[in-house]
């Protein structure tokens, strides 16, 4: 994470000293929103940019607590401190070694006649992926949200 960390903070810097009016606004939003930007920087590293696969469903765990203490030891006082991102389908628990399923988009669609094409379904599931994650500090309750994307994956 640390090289990320790096790369985030030489844009913000080169955008604040280099850039145009339009980028220094929205960097200025940015800090306005939020208390800490090294918070703000790590928050949007694990919820955009990192992903992982393990077979082992306590490693997910391990990964996902020591991915929000990470974020939590960023803030240095309590107001600082944000919801933490959902990261509930960048660290998941599966085989890497088996990869993903290759689905023939034109069979789908020939023997599955009362569904949606199969590039409209992974568009879909595209779609409520991202709600979930953009929603997820702004709702209790998400299980609707994530049963509606496991029920499109199966």
């Amino acid at each position: 994470m640390k090289p990320l960390i790096d790369i985030y903070a030489a844009v913000f810097g080169w955008i604040k000293f280099n850039s145009t009016p339009m980028l220094k606004a929205r960097v200025k939003k940015i800090e306005a929103d939020h208390a800490s930007l090294e918070y703000f920087i790590k928050k949007r590293i694990i919820s955009d940019n990192l992903f992982g696969v393990d077979i082992m469903e306590e490693a997910v765990e391990i990964a996902r607590l020591r991915l929000f203490l990470a974020l939590a030891a960023s803030a240095n006082t309590v107001e600082e401190l944000e919801p933490l991102p959902n990261i509930d389908f960048n660290v998941l628990r599966g085989n890497s070694l088996i990869g993903l399923m290759h689905v023939d988009a034109k069979g789908f669609s020939q023997k599955n006649l009362f569904l949606p094409p199969y590039e409209q379904v992974l568009r879909d599931r595209d779609r409520q992926l991202y709600v979930y994650r953009n929603t997820a500090e702004y709702m209790d309750d998400l299980t609707t949200l994530r049963d509606k994307i496991a029920e499109v994956n199966a």
